[in-house]
C-alpha cells in the first residue's frame, strides 16, 4: 500500500510512526516552550498566583480547546472531521506534513471573527470567545484588582491563545497521521489493545 509517495508494510510500518510521532511532539514541544517562557517572563515581572489560579487556568485550556476545535468545524470542508475521510484518497488530508503544518492547521490562515453571520455555529464561536476572555482576563481582575489581578489574567489569555493553537494543530495532525497510516490504524489498534489487557 503507498501513501503520500511512501511504500508501507510491515517492514517501513515502525519507521514511519516513528517519524510521524517525533513530527508531532515537535509541534508540540516548540509551543510548549514559548507558553512556559511567557509564563516565566509574566511571573518575573509580578507574582501572578491567586488562589483561583489553577480552577482558572483549567477553563482557559478547556476554552482554548473548544474554540480550536470549532474553528475547524466552521472553516474546514464539509466531511473533512469524519471518519470516511480518512480512506478518501481526494481528502484535505491526502498532502504532506509540511503543507499540514503550515497550511491547514495553521489557525493564522483562518478568519477568526469575520465568519458568515447568519452561520449558528459562527455565533456560538464569537459568544464563547467573548464568555472565554471574559472568564480568563475579567476573573481575576475581579477577585484582585491589584496588578497581581492583571499579571494572573494576561497568563490566563496567553494560555487561552496556546491552547486554541495546540489544539488546532494537534486535531489537524492526528487526521494527518490516521490518513497516513490508513487501514494500517486497525492493526495498530488491535496492538495497542492487547497491550493494555496484558
Amino acid at each position: 500500500m503507498s501513501t503520500f509517495g511512501y511504500k508501507l508494510s510491515l517492514e517501513t510500518l515502525p519507521d514511519l510512526i516513528f517519524f510521524s510521532a517525533l513530527k508531532t511532539l515537535l509541534v508540540v514541544l516548540i509551543p510548549l516552550s514559548l507558553l512556559a517562557l511567557a509564563c516565566r517572563l509574566i511571573g518575573a515581572i509580578q507574582n501572578p498566583r491567586l488562589s483561583i489560579t489553577p480552577a482558572i487556568e483549567t477553563a482557559s485550556l478547556l476554552f482554548g480547546t473548544l474554540i480550536g476545535a470549532l474553528l475547524l468545524h466552521i472553516h474546514l470542508p464539509p466531511g473533512s472531521l469524519s471518519v470516511t475521510s480518512l480512506f478518501n484518497p481526494n481528502s484535505i488530508w491526502n498532502i504532506s506534513f509540511e503543507r499540514v503544518l503550515f497550511d491547514i492547521s495553521n489557525p493564522l490562515n483562518y478568519p477568526i471573527l469575520s465568519t458568515v453571520s447568519s452561520d449558528s455555529d459562527s455565533y456560538i464561536l464569537k459568544y464563547l470567545i467573548l464568555v472565554a476572555g471574559l472568564v480568563s482576563l475579567g476573573t481575576p481582575i475581579v477577585i484582585n484588582r491589584g496588578l497581581r489581578g492583571i499579571a494572573n489574567g494576561t497568563r490566563n489569555v496567553v494560555i487561552l491563545i496556546w491552547s486554541v493553537y495546540v489544539s488546532f494543530c494537534l486535531i489537524c495532525i492526528l487526521f494527518w497521521i490516521f490518513t497516513f497510516l490508513n487501514f494500517w490504524i486497525f492493526l495498530i489498534a488491535l496492538i495497542i489493545i492487547q497491550i493494555l489487557r496484558r
